[in-house]
């Protein structure tokens, strides 16, 4: 499966626990999922910041796409900051 959106307001924390330790962590906005090899390849899905460079070139969206996704969400939680706006200078090489 593939979530084609996957982005920081895709997290959902329930904090009903005290303990951060029991916390669950769930992803939300499952309404854009696919099968792999089974997507509109004329159609961009989610937030540009979140989004692999290949995709927004027009390569169909992959695993990888997901994979970078949440390497751009441990970016924002590592750093507190969105990612930035290289990809357009990466789109354009």
């Amino acid at each position: 499966m593939i979530h084609h959106g996957f982005h920081t307001g895709n997290i959902l924390l329930d904090e009903r626990e005290l303990l951060v330790e029991n916390q669950k962590i769930f992803i939300s906005d499952m309404g854009l999922c696919g099968e792999v090899g089974n997507t509109d390849e004329t159609k961009l899905y989610g937030v540009v910041r979140y989004m692999l460079p290949e995709v927004l070139r027009g390569k169909p969206y992959t695993q990888a796409a997901d994979i970078y996704s949440l390497g751009m969400i441990m970016y924002f939680i590592a750093i507190g900051r969105q990612p930035l706006m290289l990809i357009v200078i990466m789109i354009n090489v």
